[in-house]
């Protein structure tokens, strides 16, 4: 991937966490594999990721925990080394 040389360090953390993914993940999931129990310590970063189009959503799905909607993320599609991103 041609990784941003911009970030800071959370961001770079939390786009590590999305280079591991073999597909696209909540805002939960990135803090659980970060071992925080609260989302809201990587949201800022996914939102700033998403808005330098360094993320993209991939539509959403329900949170089995709060039982609400949460968006889906993945590294975006012309940071990909192959050039393609999966498809879901």
């Amino acid at each position: 991937m041609n990784r941003p040389d911009n970030l800071n360090e959370r961001e770079r953390e939390v786009l590590a966490v999305f280079e591991e993914a073999p597909r696209p993940v909540t805002d939960r999931q990135v803090a659980q594999a970060l071992r925080k129990s609260d989302p809201a310590y990587v949201r800022p970063s996914i939102t700033r990721l998403l808005q330098r189009e360094v993320l993209e959503g991939h539509g959403a799905i329900i949170d089995t925990r709060t039982n609400r909607l949460v968006r889906r993320c993945a590294i975006a599609a012309h940071l990909l080394e192959s050039g393609q991103a999966e498809l879901f």
